[in-house]
């Protein structure tokens, strides 16, 4: 059970007459009405079915919520929150204190989780003598002037929560340059690295939705927009894509 201010999710097991698992995510009002219930439980398969009335469900819900639950506190965005007094980054897999000491108490919601990233699967610790052979690899990939501003970039990203607490505004990054300076390749093989993300979209391809919901979906992980060319894109999303800019901070 995952518990918020506004709502409160359910993971369960449904066990048919043929024993037959299937998990649903359920939110607390999808119990409010025998319309909501059923479409929810046969939304991925037709092996569920629920032949009871409505005054029956209200039954069925009061024996669920009595269940023995693993409780779970949830947020909204993947990134860096402050639980129970200290920071830990969370994500759709789970969630790490500092010093890479796992936290069974927190989870991003289940409809929340729009952009997807990995990085809790490449959490071991690198000691000095691995980061010193790592830093002259990542930092000859171009002239130093360049990489040093990306990658401060994109460190900067795992700390915006304590400038947010400062009322500090961190700025969007551009990668700009003639056809093959590099600038995909940057992006596709060193930014979305380190945030073992696997989404880049094109920026002819966003739409208002996309970018309300991958702002939506995360407080540190940039939504990453490719083939950003003023001249040939739609004004619309021209449009869009500039007052995103001025509105949100994890834009690149």
């Amino acid at each position: 059970m995952v518990v918020t201010d506004e709502e409160t999710q359910y993971t369960c097991d449904f066990i048919t007459q043929k024993g037959e698992t299937y998990r649903v995510i359920l939110l607390a009002e999808h119990f409010s009405n025998l319309d909501k219930f059923k479409r929810i439980t046969t939304k991925k398969t037709l092996a569920l079915g629920y032949m009871g009335t409505g005054g029956d469900l209200e039954f069925f819900k009061t024996f669920v919520h009595e269940l023995e639950w693993k409780m779970k506190v949830g947020v909204n965005a993947m990134g860096i929150h402050n639980h129970n007094g200290e920071l830990v980054f969370v994500t759709t897999d789970g969630a790490v204190k500092a010093r890479n000491i796992p936290d069974e108490s927190i989870i991003q919601l289940h409809k929340y989780r729009k952009i997807k990233s990995s990085i809790l699967d490449h959490q071991q610790f690198l000691n000095s003598k691995t980061l010193k052979k790592l830093g002259s690899s990542i930092l000859s990939y171009n002239e130093y002037a360049k990489t040093v501003s990306v990658l401060a970039w994109t460190a900067g990203c795992f700390i915006k929560e304590h400038l947010r607490e400062s009322e500090t505004k961190y700025p969007h990054m551009f990668l700009i340059g003639i056809s093959g300076s590099g600038k995909s390749a940057t992006l596709e093989h060193i930014i979305r690295i380190i945030f073992s993300c696997f989404s880049i979209r094109a920026a002819s391809q966003v739409t208002r939705f996309s970018l309300m919901d991958g702002s939506a979906s995360s407080n540190l992980m940039p939504q990453f927009i490719n083939e950003f060319k003023p001249a040939t894109l739609d004004p619309k999303i021209l449009n869009l894509l500039l007052r995103s800019c001025i509105h949100r901070e994890n834009m690149l």
